[in-house]
């Protein structure tokens, strides 16, 4: 069977289909089904596999069978509904019929058109490339406070201690600069349809919105220049469910919009309080620049409507910050006049802060040491890149904490050394997209040399799915750029206890 998630299939024949999913996860993704049909349920092995835990793992087949289109219950818990009625033998698809699975999913029947699939790849190449634009403008924000803060580094004398302040607050800054930056990525990877959506990878987390905001704050006073003034009144403690990049993409455009408001300069005001009698978390994003007017003000959270010259990515900010905060069950208003400045009123459902939990462990294959052979402390690794600048970054974090490290520049040149190497490595940590040979073929080659290598891949387009296959190949883990450093050790520490052992 043979199953085309949102493609474009040219020269398609008359007889293809195609179930647009009405109701239920991702609403408006097509599947194209091939010429035998598909089987639609929860499982992995189903053509069509719907994030629905109220259908059955195979729930629905839909088959060709003499140039008709024939629908199937495969006995599913729940049963299925065509336009309203019980599906209890196989039945024949019209074009239009209605498919309920459960409450929450429901699948329209219909047939594939090229023409229509190229304006809509047409469309969604016009938003991604707004989108792409206004995610740049953000990480160029991001990239100014790694730039002034090395920057400030450089000027430091050079006899100061790493323990100074000074130090100490422009490392930070540059670290959470770069888990920003991460966030943006993987933002923009959902976006390009590469790896799930943020929101769909994990449950949603307890957020501390006091914390969040502060951090927001921290990026906009140092990069807003001197001509904005920032007034803050935080509230300690307050928190949200929901997901924390978006949240933090919700306030950043807000204040950047507020900035962009003032082009003369003014005041930025942010207050973020808990109003106890509603049980919510509210956040206020006022300007003192040049206001809007009442039809302006209407129109502000639509899609592409901008005051601003229009560039690519203008007009979007807003409408992200209204979907946003929709989808975490909160409200955005805004008040305006022109003249008197913007104020942008953020409302969130408030939950009760948790303690933060520990970090998961990676899931990846059990260690299978039995104490009876004392591990080493040091590893020799071998650090596989085609980017010299992530390569050598990584092999030098690695060998600053005791470990012995070789580099490669590609899959073949990987294989190679390990070949060579006696002993041999005792991980492997490869990247996953690489010229002449990629990770995955390395991992193949390498682990028919020996069975018993240990190797860990990393790639930025990782997703659940990629890793189960590539741990199915033989590979320990797939982990998503940047690597963490506790990541990275993590892997090391099982690799020096885990005695050799074929898989």
């Amino acid at each position: 069977m043979g199953i085309q998630a949102d493609a474009i299939v040219s020269g398609a024949g008359e007889g293809l289909a195609r179930l647009v999913v009405l109701m239920g996860p991702e609403p408006g993704r097509r599947y194209t089904m091939g010429g035998s049909g598909c089987v639609v349920g929860r499982a992995e092995d189903c053509d069509v596999q719907l994030d629905d835990s109220k259908i059955s793992r195979r729930h629905i087949r839909i088959r060709a069978s003499n140039g008709r289109w024939l629908a199937e219950d495969l006995r599913s818990r729940n049963g299925t509904l065509v336009n309203g009625e019980a599906l209890e033998a196989a039945r024949e698809l019209k074009v239009g019929d209605r498919l309920q699975l459960s409450a929450e999913t429901v699948l329209l029947f219909t047939r594939q058109d090229p023409l229509e699939d190229l304006l809509v790849h047409r469309q969604q190449m016009e938003v991604i490339g707004h989108l792409a634009a206004g995610i740049a403008h953000d990480f160029n924000n991001l990239l100014n406070v790694v730039e002034a803060s090395t920057t400030q580094l450089r000027k430091l004398d050079p006899a100061t201690p790493l323990g100074d302040p000074m130090v100490a607050e422009c490392h930070a800054d540059i670290r959470a600069a770069g888990r920003r930056a991460a966030e943006l990525t993987t933002r923009l990877l959902a976006i390009a349809g590469r790896r799930a959506k943020p929101d769909e990878a994990s449950e949603p987390a307890v957020i501390d919105l006091s914390a969040l905001t502060s951090d927001i704050l921290h990026v906009v006073r140092r990069t807003f220049g001197a001509t904005i003034e920032v007034e803050a009144h935080v509230t300690s403690g307050l928190s949200v469910s929901g997901d924390r990049s978006a949240l933090h993409q919700v306030l950043m455009n807000l204040c950047l919009n507020a900035r962009d408001a003032m082009p003369d300069g003014g005041t930025l005001r942010v207050r973020a309080t808990h109003d106890p009698e509603k049980e919510r978390v509210v956040v206020w994003i006022s300007d003192t620049g040049v206001g809007m007017d009442e039809r302006t003000r209407a129109r502000v959270f639509e899609p592409f409507f901008t005051t601003k010259p229009r560039e690519p990515g203008s007009g979007l900010g807003l409408a992200t910050v209204f979907e946003v905060v929709s989808r975490h069950g909160g409200s955005v208003e805004v008040e305006s006049s022109p003249g008197a400045g913007s104020t942008f009123v953020v409302s969130l459902p408030a939950v009760s802060s948790a303690p933060p939990s520990a970090r998961p462990s990676i899931d990846r294959r059990a260690s299978t040491w039995d104490g009876r052979v004392a591990p080493r402390d040091v590893a020799r690794v071998l650090v596989v890149d085609d980017q010299e600048l992530v390569r050598r970054s990584l092999g030098r974090l690695i060998a600053a904490y005791g470990h012995d490290v070789t580099l490669a520049a590609d899959g073949l040149e990987a294989v190679e050394q390990y070949q060579a190497a006696s002993p041999p490595p005792d991980l492997v940590l490869m990247d996953l997209d690489m010229p002449r040979l990629s990770g995955e073929e390395a991992l193949v080659q390498i682990l028919a040399f020996d069975p018993s290598a240990r190797i860990v891949l990393i790639s930025g387009f990782n997703d659940e799915s990629h890793r189960r296959h590539l741990i199915r190949q033989g590979a320990i883990d797939l982990l998503g750029k940047p690597v963490d450093a506790n990541d990275i050790l993590e892997c090391i520490r099982t690799a020096l206890v885990t005695p050799a052992e074929p898989r």
